[in-house]
């Protein structure tokens, strides 16, 4: 494994890290207030074959907190991603999103489109995430108040957050109330608390209201690149309908519904989830990364053998001047010396 920091669009330092090894690079996006929990059995299934990259946002897992909370938007996480992409020099990627790492594949396709060339979207929206949050509109009313008293009272409400997200009276309505208790495994599930207990509570708060602001919806019709969503029958954080409204917008669109599946469907059914991927990858990506690849390989090649012509062209050209000129230096050096032999001529006459 390679790991290391990069300089995001604002400075900040993010960490990263490289798996496996293959031609197209799978580009890891966490859920707000994620570190990776998602991608326990991902990783491993699929660096064999293909060369996993996984990021952390700012303030989140490895990478530094951020100067300011100017920067927390969904586009400015793609921003920093294009940083990603450049400083490891990537090929275009696969784009793959859990939860709000959903809206950054989206964005991503839209900003930079020559930088992808497939997408995957898990249990995750195009935008305005609170709108569909439990189908109903109650935590988009009650957020702004919440985000206030953050604001107003950080300090407390912090500590208040940590034992709170790290109880087990959290993990307990988690898993009767918003996953799949009966498929998630602890310990699958419990790193998500370890990790979101020791977040900035205003940098939460801000990157949920930031991606409450985003929506990708206007976009999805454009998307060139071939796509698979991944949704949950009984994902509450992404209604079912939400995921078929998305196959509908997005041309070409596939959609697999995972039966029973929250939320935490990557870990509550990996084996099913890998092979409908792997299915496309092979089928969708792999065959279009390759038409392109030798696409531009026939270009190269002409351009080459044009330049090669040119070049070939070009000093038979000067070859066949140098030659004349040599002739004709040759043929003005041998008049000159019969101009200056005459006169010698007449006066041995004389």
């Amino acid at each position: 494994m390679k790991e290391g920091w990069f300089e995001g669009a604002d400075g900040t330092q993010l960490y990263y890290r490289v798996m496996g090894d293959g031609e197209i690079p799978l580009v890891l996006n966490d859920g707000i207030g994620c570190e990776g929990y998602a991608w326990k059995y991902f990783i491993p299934y699929f660096e064999k074959n293909y060369k996993i990259v996984h990021w952390n946002y700012k303030g989140h897992g490895r990478s530094d907190m951020p100067r300011t909370m100017d920067h927390l938007g969904i586009e400015d996480s793609c921003h920093d991603l294009a940083k990603l992409f450049d400083f490891l020099d990537l090929p275009p990627v696969v784009m793959v999103g859990h939860s709000m790492g959903v809206q950054v594949v989206f964005e991503m396709a839209h900003l930079y489109p020559e930088k992808v060339c497939g997408l995957v979207p898990i249990c995750g929206s195009y935008g305005n995430p609170l709108d569909t949050f439990h189908d109903n509109k109650l935590l988009k009313t009650v957020f702004p108040y919440l985000k206030s008293a953050i604001d107003s009272h950080t300090d407390v409400l912090q500590k208040v957050w940590t034992i709170i997200t790290t109880s087990e009276l959290a993990y307990q309505i988690a898993v009767h109330m918003e996953v799949n208790g009966k498929l998630v495994n602890r310990n699958d599930f419990t790193p998500y608390f370890e990790h979101i207990g020791k977040m900035d509570v205003n940098l939460f708060a801000s990157m949920l209201a930031a991606a409450q602001q985003h929506s990708a919806k206007p976009h999805l019709p454009n998307i060139k690149v071939p796509v698979v969503i991944i949704g949950g029958e009984r994902d509450t954080f992404t209604p079912m309908w939400l995921s078929h409204e998305m196959q509908g917008l997005i041309p070409g669109g596939e959609l697999l519904m995972i039966p029973g599946g929250s939320h935490t469907a990557p870990i509550e059914m990996p084996e099913y989830i890998h092979l409908r991927i792997e299915k496309f990858l092979n089928e969708r990506v792999r065959p279009r990364v390759e038409t392109i690849a030798a696409k531009t390989a026939k270009k190269t090649t002409k351009k080459t053998t044009r330049k090669s012509s040119a070049k070939a062209k070009t000093t038979g050209t000067k070859k066949t001047k140098a030659a004349s000129k040599k002739k004709s230096t040759k043929a003005a050096a041998v008049k000159s010396t019969d101009s200056k032999s005459a006169p010698v001529e007449k006066v041995a006459k004389a």
